[in-house]
């Protein structure tokens, strides 16, 4: 039998109190001082949506590198908010066209 009484229980508040810490460290951006960020590639991108979750406006430290949309308003959109690394059209095309992949991959 094991004893559990040594075991520190963990509460919802002692929970709430270490989220908000990560959430504090993350919006200052002591989590990756020392590393470099992750990169995210966003595929079915529209306007941006996911790609802003992670990024420094809401606390996160991703580094957008690579999106794909083939509708070219949402491409457009998203180019305008994140940088001009939005590809348009369809993602089997591109991923057929060794042009485009190499030139990209090259990038990273």
């Amino acid at each position: 039998m094991v004893d559990y009484s040594s075991v520190k229980r963990i509460t919802r508040p002692m929970m709430v109190r270490e989220e908000e810490a990560v959430y504090h460290a993350r919006e200052k951006g002591s989590l990756f001082r020392t590393r470099t960020p992750p990169r995210l590639i966003d595929l079915f991108c529209g306007a941006g949506g996911m790609t802003l979750g992670f990024t420094k406006l809401c606390g996160h430290c991703f580094e957008p590198v690579w999106a794909n949309d083939f509708n070219h308003y949402a491409a457009n959109t998203y180019n305008a908010n994140f940088g001009t690394h939005c590809i348009e059209g369809d993602i089997n095309d591109i991923l057929e066209d060794p042009s485009i992949t190499h030139r990209e991959a090259a990038r990273f």
